[in-house]
Parts: structure tokens; C-alpha cells; sequence
């Protein structure tokens, strides 16, 4: 315990500047002099929680970051800032359309009235005169990942093209990947029918997931309407079933073998997005149920020969 003999020597405690670009810093606890205490405590709750624990807190993280992206994607006018891997979920309007715009302020002041605090980034002018929505004043080095170790090289090199950047594949070898040709129409049905086939494989249905490009499943719109979203990711962390999603809920998540039902017809918005990450959610099979003219208007033609090859 620390005591002061007066506000006059507790003022030198604090901490403040405006420099920062997020939002003005004010600091006046012990914790920001990086005292031992709280060294201490991080020493003892990693010791009490262990691998298991942390695996844990892992999993309720990436289902709760999940949850939010999935959430998010559904309001017209928002939209989520790259792609998050980790605790963290940025989101900024949509500028798309200027008529269905919302303001991320006032969405963040609607999260407050059931319980949730969210971080708001406001402007920052600089010294300079330019303005900054909450980005570092600094030119910052990309930290680029370029080698892929998720996937086999086989599923690897057949979203290669779609890749933001060049990658080196170092994943191991395993089955090819197979391409169901289908309309758009019969896209889902086609999908279910590949389901019932790597089960009879002698895949496990908890290694399987298939994620939906457009309209989401009716096994995956039945379980979030009869279990609630919490429920409905628990079955993922469970593995015990087939896992029904969305390719923009699956982000930074993977299944042995995915089944890839692109039921859209390449029009949308961000559909070489969809299309990557759908591509690239198996580690070891991947069957891809599409249209081949709907493969060719997002991927190009490039992509198309590699699901395809003659």
C-alpha cells in the first residue's frame, strides 16, 4: 500500500497524454509502474491453470470472436476490419452503401444497454493535419505470413492464386482434392450427399465440417434458432457431430475435412474472400461443391484448372 501526504505529491503518480492515436491515456494506478505484485499474479494464475486452462480460455476466446464476427456480417452497414485471429475484433462502418450506413459510435452506445463495453476509436488529427482512425502515427512493419503449414500442399495449391500474398507450402502430402461440378441450385443437396460419403469412408463425423459461400444450411439456421449462438459453438469445441457453418464464422478455425458448398453465384461482395477461407478450413481432405462458372467469375480461370485439372 502506498499512502500520499497530499494531492500535490499524489499528482506526480499520474500518468496522461493525447499523443496516442486511440483515445486519450490517463494512468493512475501502481499498475502502470509494471510493479512486481502483478508479475506475481500472472506467475501464479498461469500456474494454477496450466496448459488446460489456457486451452480452455483459448477455445471460449476464438468461439466467442466467432460468434461476433458471424453476428456482425448479418448488419447491413457494418462491417469487420481484416481478418481476426486473435481476442481482438475491429469494426468500422460500410461504406457500400451510403443509405444503410451505421455509425460504429452509436452501435457500440446500443452494445452498452446489454452489458458489453466496446472500445470506441475515434479520430485523431495529427500534427500534420492529416486525421487517423486509430492507427499508430508510425510506419509499422508488416508482419506478412508466408508459409502455410495448415494444409496439405494438395488442398494448398488449389487456393494458392487467391492468396493475398505469395506462400510457401509446407504442409504434408495427402488425398486430392476433389471437385463436385453442380448448379448453383442443387448446390446444398449435392453437399449433404458429400457428407454421407466421407462417413462412409470411415471419416469421423467430428472431424467434419461443411461450411456454407451464401445462404447458411438448414442444419446450421435450425441448431442457432433452437440452441442460441453459445450452444451452437459449444457443439464445435464438443466435437461430437458434423459441424454445419459459414465460411465468414469459420476464420482462423479448421476441420480435418471440410466440405466446401459454394451456393452463391460469384456476384456478392468479397466472394474471392469467402472463397479463400472456405478453401483453406481443411487440414487434410477438401471436397469443393460448386458451379465451374461460378468458380471461374471469382477465382479465374487459374483456379478453376487447379480444382479441375485435365
Amino acid at each position: 500500500m502506498l499512502l500520499q501526504r497530499g494531492f500535490d505529491r499524489q499528482r506526480h503518480q499520474w500518468f496522461a497524454t493525447s499523443s496516442w492515436p486511440g483515445y486519450p491515456v490517463v494512468n493512475a494506478t501502481l499498475l502502470g509502474s509494471k510493479s512486481a505484485g502483478p508479475l506475481a499474479a500472472a506467475w501464479a494464475i498461469a500456474s494454477v491453470l496450466g496448459v488446460d486452462g489456457f486451452r480452455m480460455l483459448t477455445a471460449s476466446m476464438a468461439a466467442s470472436v466467432a460468434r461476433i464476427t458471424t453476428a456482425v456480417h448479418a448488419i447491413e452497414g457494418l462491417r469487420i476490419v481484416g481478418d481476426p485471429t486473435g481476442p481482438m475484433v475491429a469494426l468500422a462502418a460500410d461504406e457500400t452503401d451510403a443509405a444503410r450506413r451505421v455509425d460504429p459510435h452509436l452501435w457500440a452506445d446500443a452494445m452498452r444497454e446489454f452489458g458489453f463495453v466496446v472500445q470506441g476509436q475515434p479520430a485523431s488529427a495529427q500534427p500534420d493535419g492529416s486525421v487517423r482512425f486509430g492507427r499508430p502515427p508510425l510506419a509499422m512493419v508488416p508482419l506478412v505470413l508466408d508459409h502455410n503449414l495448415r494444409n496439405t500442399r494438395q488442398i494448398a495449391q488449389t487456393f494458392v492464386p487467391l492468396a493475398p500474398t505469395s506462400m510457401v507450402l509446407r504442409g504434408g502430402d495427402g488425398p486430392e482434392v476433389e471437385f463436385v461440378p453442380v448448379t448453383t441450385t442443387d448446390a446444398i443437396e449435392a453437399a449433404d450427399d458429400q457428407i454421407d460419403r466421407l462417413i462412409d469412408e470411415g471419416w469421423e463425423p467430428k472431424d467434419i465440417a461443411l461450411l456454407t459461400m451464401g445462404a447458411r444450411h438448414p442444419v446450421q439456421r435450425e441448431r442457432q434458432e433452437a440452441l442460441g449462438f453459445a450452444a451452437y459453438w459449444d457443439e464445435f469445441w464438443s466435437n461430437e457431430d458434423v459441424f454445419y457453418g459459414h465460411v465468414l464464422g469459420f476464420k482462423g478455425m479448421e476441420r480435418r475435412a471440410v466440405v466446401l458448398c459454394v451456393n452463391e453465384d460469384g456476384t456478392r461482395e468479397r466472394s474471392g474472400e469467402r472463397l479463400y477461407v472456405g478453401m483453406s478450413r481443411a487440414t487434410d481432405r477438401l471436397v469443393v461443391v460448386a458451379s465451374p462458372e461460378v468458380i471461374r467469375s471469382i477465382g479465374g480461370p487459374e483456379v478453376l484448372e487447379r480444382l479441375r485439372p485435365t
